[in-house]
């Protein structure tokens, strides 16, 4: 049972990083909206439920898994899909939440679903994820996503219990799209702002670099939470049993920035090391990330190939980005009609 409930915002990379190891700080705390929502997933267990659960993950996205020839067939797919939708009607922005979805779906063996009504219908969770608040129609969501999703036909963490794959299917369904949904508009926006810097980058740092420097600078989630399990130090801060950490990683990343640090971790005057925590770092890094880059890698790819000037962008909301997931602000863009 925890005996305190205070909550610390960190942002000191090296701070972060050793908070993200492990040890004295732990992710199954039971008021976790992920746990409240799914259950025990690979998002907040430890020990050999963790393990079991991360290398069913680690299994099912692997390197050589997302670039092989099938899975690349159908990320291009999905791609080409989602960006002939968007052009048909009338915004490119609309892309952005299509692929991901599509591929997600695909991926379930749910393909006859469209992926933007699909998006519509779980946007209560993904409120959830992001506030903690009950959103009016949660429970239908959820009743939908798990109709999708045991519904489905596919060979995602078929070496778990039909209980535990059902629950970390059910994770990758929300989780597995929406953090690649947040990168794209990221993408699609620096894109739009500056076309040139964005060819120019690409050219210079490789496309694999690039992405990762794009979302080193402005990463799709914003704090990842943690809690304190026996008192500690964590550089100049203490901590007691307890205590609920928030790693800031926009800060972090920022400090893995100013130390010269764009991709791997460097070692900093004090000896202390800063790494990049975009998808997290240690045994609770993201498990997903890879498949959530190659779609990422066609994303920019096709944007490469095409003309902002072609476009007008209209309907500009105010920037404000959410605590968990860091979407820009949302816009129309409206291919340009001769």
């Amino acid at each position: 049972m925890l005996q305190k409930n205070e909550a610390t915002i960190l942002g000191e990379n090296p701070d972060c990083v050793q908070i993200l190891r492990g040890g004295e700080f732990r992710v199954d705390h039971p008021f976790r909206s992920t746990r409240k929502l799914f259950g025990p997933s690979v998002l907040d267990t430890e020990g050999q439920a963790h393990t079991t659960r991360k290398r069913s993950w680690l299994s099912a996205f692997s390197r050589a898994h997302v670039q092989s020839e099938p899975v690349q067939e159908l990320l291009k797919a999905c791609v080409i899909e989602g960006m002939a939708y968007a052009k048909d009607n009338g915004d490119l922005f609309l892309a952005t939440e299509y692929i991901p979805n599509r591929v997600v779906l695909n991926l379930l063996g749910r393909s006859e679903l469209d992926p933007l009504e699909h998006y519509e219908k779980i946007r209560p969770i993904i409120w959830f994820l992001e506030n903690g608040e009950k959103p009016e129609g949660l429970a239908d969501a959820m009743s939908y996503l798990l109709a999708t999703t045991s519904e489905s036909s596919n060979e995602l963490f078929l070496d778990l219990s039909e209980k535990e794959r059902s629950r970390e299917v059910s994770v990758f369904a929300v989780a597995g799209s929406e953090t690649t949904v947040v990168a794209m508009k990221k993408v699609l926006h620096l894109w739009l702002k500056d076309l040139q810097g964005f060819k120019r980058k690409k050219a210079e740092l490789g496309l694999e670099n690039f992405a990762a420097e794009v979302l080193q600078s402005d990463p799709p989630l914003g704090l990842a939470p943690r809690f304190c399990v026996e008192d500690t130090k964590v550089g100049s801060h203490s901590f007691s049993k307890g205590d609920i950490v928030h790693i800031n990683i926009p800060d972090a990343n920022e400090g893995a920035s100013e130390a010269g640090c764009p991709l791997h971790g460097a070692a900093m005057k004090n000896g202390a090391k800063v790494h990049d925590l975009t998808f997290g770092y240690g045994k609770h890094h993201c498990p997903g990330h890879l498949l959530a880059k190659e779609e990422l890698y066609l994303f920019i790819e096709f944007l490469g190939e095409m003309d902002p000037k072609d476009f007008e962008v209209s309907e500009q909301q105010p920037d404000f980005k959410y605590a968990t997931f860091r979407h820009p602000a949302s816009c129309k863009v409206t291919p340009v009609t001769s």
